[in-house]
């Protein structure tokens, strides 16, 4: 299965002065932008807020002025019965915060 892009020579992640590895342990998206950024990093989760489902992952956090780091699609994605309805996407999927 293919990610429809290929990474760039020029591509990688350094955090605390390790770089990594762009093949295993991160893979920037399509829609990323060419640039630099330093500051706080937080991680949240699929950094969806379903209040519908009782469920944020954004809940104590102040994210504010900080670079976010979120995994993509949604929790349950291969599980029909998961709340946020698995394979079918609903709204949150993709949303920003």
């Amino acid at each position: 299965m293919g990610w429809g892009f290929t990474l760039g020579e020029k591509n990688f992640l350094t955090y605390k002065d390790q770089t990594i590895d762009t093949k295993t342990g991160i893979m920037p998206t399509g829609f990323s932008a060419k640039g630099e950024v330093t500051g706080k990093v937080l991680f949240v989760g699929y950094g969806i807020t379903a209040p519908e489902f009782e469920y944020d992952d954004y809940a104590g956090m102040d994210v504010n002025g900080a670079i976010v780091l979120c995994m993509r699609k949604e929790p349950g994605e291969f599980d029909s019965t998961n709340k946020f309805e698995g394979v079918n996407a609903t709204l949150h999927l993709g949303a920003a915060h």
